[in-house]
């Protein structure tokens, strides 16, 4: 039986040593890291990553350490120069999470955002604009149906990452929804924005 148990313990130990771990691409945040695949809170995901020394700032190539799943992650030695670090304007009210403005967001607050998730700065004024006329810049803005957030992504739509109230989540989805600015079809209110863009193939279908 102490055989067996023993056995027991060094499986279980083997198992825990096995661990997971996400390589940080741009437009990435804790808070998306954890929720993604694995329901962890920003937090967690920085506890188990101490080296992190703000959790505000992460880099592309970066190895973090999923909660509970083996040994510590170890930055590179240097990140990379002024590289695509990701990063989002704090915003004047409180914050939900570390690493993003939040509250009612003026026009170059979401224009800042937008360009955070990764969005092309060309398009910055049209994505500001559609968030505007989508939410009146409110990060908790609902719609009827139940869209969420600065652009009003709709869950019954999209992926549940993408309807998130924040705000870098939710401006990622803009980001990827849009085609990275190129159409903006998937919103009823693109028409409104078009003197800001001039670009085909904007207004929905």
């Amino acid at each position: 039986m102490l055989t067996v148990l023993t056995g027991l313990k060094i499986a279980v130990m083997i198992s825990a040593s096995v661990h997971s771990s996400h390589t940080v691409v741009p437009g990435d945040t804790l808070y998306a890291i954890g929720q993604a695949d694995h329901g962890v809170s920003w937090q967690q995901v920085w506890a188990d990553n101490k080296w992190i020394k703000n959790p505000d700032l992460i880099y592309p190539g970066w190895k973090i350490k999923l909660p509970g799943r083996g040994e510590h992650a170890d930055p590179p030695a240097d990140p990379p120069a002024v590289a695509h670090a990701v990063q989002v304007p704090r915003a004047r009210h409180n914050r939900p999470s570390a690493f993003v403005g939040s509250g009612t967001l003026s026009f170059r607050g979401l224009e800042g955002l937008w360009m955070a998730a990764g969005g092309p700065g060309w398009a910055a004024p049209h994505a500001a604009c559609i968030a505007e006329h989508e939410s009146g810049g409110r990060q908790f803005a609902v719609g009827p149906v139940g869209e969420r957030g600065y652009w009003q992504i709709n869950p019954a739509a999209w992926p549940s990452w993408m309807a998130t109230f924040d705000p870098l989540g939710n401006a990622r989805a803009a980001v990827t929804i849009s085609h990275h600015g190129s159409n903006w079809g998937a919103w009823t209110t693109a028409g409104m924005c078009l003197f800001l863009a001039g670009l085909p193939g904007l207004l929905p279908a």
